[in-house]
């Protein structure tokens, strides 16, 4: 599989998102990883940020599984766990994805934030962003948008599961 981002570029990313997402928030921040990539990008981003700016932020995990349609003529969904210890009630919560291509993950994690307590704002972020929409969402922070054919998907790798910092690309 050919490499489309690099460790030091993945790195990079991260820390441009740290920087974006601390300078233009003010009040209480949440970051909700969306599955287990999503929760691994929240936690690099509030503890770049609580490194770099000295400030706490929450992260808990989001999960959208039993929200999201599935994609084939499967009848059975994977629902895993969220993991939430916190109120969102004025707050400005801040859903991390990896990737996003059609914006049906992103749309599914709204559906689910509306079972928790209302928050003051929500915005979007993600790693990489593919010029495929098909929802209508305004994703806030973008790490970096990636042009591939759309037949193509991309594998996003991180240390804490598959022990390497890598985003890929495969037919």
């Amino acid at each position: 599989m050919p490499i489309v981002i690099s460790e030091d570029k993945i790195n990079e990313i991260i820390l441009r998102l740290a920087d974006k997402i601390y300078n233009s928030n003010s009040g209480d921040i949440v970051f909700l990883g969306l599955g287990d990539n999503g929760a691994i990008l929240a936690n690099r981003l509030s503890s770049k940020i609580q490194k770099e700016y000295e400030k706490q932020i929450l992260v808990g995990k989001l999960e959208v599984g039993l929200y999201k349609s599935p994609e084939t003529n499967d009848h059975f969904v994977t629902i895993g766990k969220s993991d939430i210890r916190f109120s969102l009630k004025n707050k400005t919560v801040i859903l991390i994805t990896d990737q996003v291509k059609t914006g049906r993950t992103m749309i599914a994690a709204l559906n689910a934030l509306s079972d928790y307590s209302e928050a003051d704002i929500v915005k979007c972020c993600c790693v990489i962003f593919r010029n495929c929409m098909r929802r209508p969402i305004y994703f806030e922070y973008i790490g970096e948008t990636v042009s591939v054919p759309e037949n193509q998907q991309l594998s996003c790798h991180f240390y804490e599961t598959d022990g390497e910092d890598v985003i890929k690309s495969y037919v």
